[in-house]
């Protein structure tokens, strides 16, 4: 990957992941190259940059980086719901879709990333 395209998914991170805009450039750079071998330039087109800014974006979220107001994916990521008078807390059973899945539907960036992978990536059913 040139520095070209390092560059503009680094603009497109701090853009779309508003909450990694003080990330530094380099700490980006390592997540994005940790990412890039998670999916193919050839199968995504003209979305690639995007999708890989996405992926890179839910990462970092994983890692607990950005907004951690109601603490740590780690921590919240099966919370259904939080109530605080009469103190309420629910949990999740399961994430919903398939296993492969599940752990980006944790993230927002993830879900975004899960909707244009299926724009360029059918899957094969079988019977």
């Amino acid at each position: 990957m040139d520095a070209a395209d390092v560059e503009a998914i680094t603009k497109i991170v701090k853009t779309v992941g508003a909450e990694f805009k003080g990330a530094s450039d380099e700490d980006i750079k390592f997540w994005i190259e940790l990412q890039a071998p998670v999916i193919s330039r050839k199968k995504f087109g003209a979305d690639y940059n995007l999708a890989l800014a996405l992926l890179t974006c839910h990462a970092m979220k994983m890692a607990g980086s950005g907004d951690n107001s109601l603490g740590t994916i780690a921590n919240t990521g099966r919370l259904a719901s939080v109530s605080e008078g009469g103190v309420s807390i629910s949990f999740a059973t399961s994430t919903a879709g398939t296993a492969g899945d599940a752990a980006y539907q944790l993230t927002s960036y993830g879900l975004q990333f899960i909707e244009i992978r299926n724009r360029h990536i059918v899957p094969i059913m079988i019977r």
